[in-house]
């Protein structure tokens, strides 16, 4: 999983291809595209695939001045609301030429956080592992997400709530794997709903070869 990859250099992008990337699923709005275009757009060595993961997501029901956990809550959102996207990018990657596949979205982090999780669990990696992995991000993403914090705040996002909508916690990600299992009994019963069992097998398969 990775962050925006408009930031690449000609020699990032290089590296990439010369450690195999092959498929690339781009899981941002298009305002985001229009904002920071793909870099691998027009190489023919590399797969593209545009599927916006929460274009559908209605939002209004989260209220950013509520007590809780607000990524949890808006990551159950789209596990209920977004399952067909979900499903879509499961399948790209299942289906993926042999290669490595990159997904990404903006910070790294929600929409990129939540395909990465189901993948590893339909690999049986333990939920700590998963959450430890999840919030790496904080780590990892720290200079992305400063960055991200000043526009939020320069476009007149409160700066607490902007820091709620950057954390990236563990316990958001034991949360909402949490509520996988109580709501459709784990993750072979949520991809059910989005996903082929050949397509699942599929990619399972690949995870762990």
């Amino acid at each position: 999983r990775a962050d925006a990859l408009h930031r690449l250099t000609d020699a990032g992008r290089e590296e990439l291809l010369a450690a195999g990337l092959r498929t690339v699923v781009d899981l941002r709005f298009e305002a985001e595209k229009k904002e920071a275009p793909q870099p691998f757009c027009g190489d023919p060595r590399v797969v593209v695939r545009d599927i916006s993961l929460f274009a559908r997501l209605n939002t209004a029901g989260l209220h950013a001045g509520d007590e809780g956990d607000l990524l949890a809550a808006l990551y159950r959102m789209a596990l209920a609301s977004c399952r067909g996207e979900i499903g879509a990018v499961l399948t790209a990657i299942a289906e993926a030429d042999s290669g490595m596949v990159l997904f990404h979205c903006t910070a790294g982090k929600d929409r990129t956080g939540i395909v990465a999780a189901l993948l590893l669990l339909l690999a049986d990696v333990p939920a700590d592992t998963i959450a430890a992995d999840y919030a790496l991000t904080a780590t990892l993403g720290a200079r992305l997400h400063d960055e991200l914090l000043r526009h939020m705040v320069a476009r007149g996002q409160p700066e607490a709530e902007a820091k709620r909508y950057l954390a990236a916690r563990r316990e958001t990600m034991h949360d909402t794997m949490g509520y996988l299992a109580a709501e459709y009994g784990g993750i072979d019963g949520y991809l059910g709903g989005g996903l082929s069992s050949d397509r699942s097998s599929r990619l399972r398969a690949r995870l762990v070869a």
